[in-house]
């Protein structure tokens, strides 16, 4: 009886899905499996990253994947807009895109939120630098350019930018 409900319920599965004929329920089921599977590891991975200077650990903080909408968050909180030119009516244009403060959201976006407190908006750190402003202005004053590149590049690969994670001879076979 056991199986039969199992049965039943991936009947169920395949119709609400609506399943393929050529493939089997199983196979469909393995499938919807890794395509929750990575959705959830969307969220659930991420890197540890240690800022070192002269062979000596300063600090660390994890990062995560970005959301294409996390990333183009931070694209417009480092772009400055003006009037359109062509009429105050329509939408303002960009002016300046400030590419290292883009980094600094990309960044401060990608940090696990409980490292976010801990390091770009604790208010003892910034009283003790005397440093007035936002938790991503924080990494500027924290970080050097090449470390800030080095944390993109890895935000880039735990977000998909890496050309060896995606496996097209697979895809071309099916």
């Amino acid at each position: 009886m056991d199986s039969k409900t199992n049965e039943n319920k991936q009947q169920e599965a395949a119709e609400t899905l609506a399943i393929k004929e050529d493939m089997s329920v199983e196979e469909e089921i393995d499938y919807i499996s890794g395509f929750l599977k990575a959705a959830e590891m969307i969220e659930e991975t991420t890197k540890t990253i240690l800022i070192k200077r002269n062979g000596v650990s300063l600090f660390s903080f994890k990062i995560h994947a970005l959301t294409e909408e996390e990333m183009i968050k931070a694209r417009k909180m480092a772009t400055t807009y003006m009037p359109n030119p062509k009429s105050k009516k329509l939408p303002p244009v960009e002016k300046e895109i400030d590419s290292a403060l883009g980094k600094s959201c990309l960044i401060y976006l990608a940090t696990v939120d409980e490292d976010k407190k801990k390091l770009w908006d604790n208010k003892t750190l910034k009283d003790k630098l005397n440093f007035i402003g936002t938790g991503y202005e924080m990494i500027d004053k924290v970080l050097l350019p090449g470390e800030k590149s080095n944390i993109i590049d890895v935000i880039d690969t735990l977000s998909g930018f890496d050309e060896d994670e995606i496996d097209t001879t697979e895809a071309a076979k099916n």
